[in-house]
């Protein structure tokens, strides 16, 4: 773990190209786990010794970083469980992750205490309450249409279209791989008659 501080410290002393320095950022952001060991290092009473000036700055940068992260990959998420119904090589997928978001709504929302309830939300506010934030509604799209806005958008209407978006796209998709399910039986029998 040392080594990826120092890639930190490298990259932000560095005259790398923004391409690259970019590229590096990118695969850093992709593991939370990355993280929580760097913060852990950071947090050691060693780590300030070592980089007194860039302990803060390191962190900050990560958290930033990690709100990047989130917002796009969340988002990316959200408009695949929307949209990802529309192409047919991707319906089956669509039907998965709708039916991950789902039971993650219902199930863990029952194991910690709020329906909805959503794993990378949890964590990205966590990201965002690091980062001095306070003001984070219960809900990612609520957050996510205020940040975009710049409005206060009423959490309760957030959350009815959310709900009634969530259920027409997962019945749409549910709908369409059946038929895809017919269509590929049916074509089988076909083969196997002739």
């Amino acid at each position: 773990m040392p080594s990826c501080l120092v890639l930190l410290v490298l990259l932000v002393r560095s005259e790398l190209s923004s391409c690259t320095q970019s590229t590096f950022v990118f695969f850093l952001s992709l593991s939370t786990k990355a993280l929580a060991k760097v913060d852990c290092l950071l947090s050691r009473p060693h780590s300030s010794d070592l980089f007194p000036i860039f302990t803060g700055i390191l962190t900050d940068m990560i958290l930033r970083i990690l709100d990047i992260f989130f917002v796009i990959f969340h988002t990316s998420l959200i408009l695949f469980n929307l949209f990802g119904w529309i192409w047919e090589s991707t319906r089956r997928l669509n039907l998965i992750i709708l039916s991950l978001t789902g039971a993650s709504w219902l199930f863990l929302g029952l194991i910690f205490g709020t329906l909805g309830y959503c794993p990378l939300t949890d964590w990205h506010f966590a990201v965002l309450e690091k980062l001095g934030r306070t003001d984070l509604p219960n809900s990612y799209i609520k957050y996510l249409a205020d940040r975009l806005t710049g409005l206060d958008i009423n959490a309760s209407m957030v959350d009815k279209f959310t709900l009634y978006s969530f259920l027409a796209v997962l019945l749409i998709s549910i709908l369409l791989n059946i038929r895809e399910y017919k269509k590929s039986r049916n074509r089988k029998e076909k083969k196997g008659s002739s």
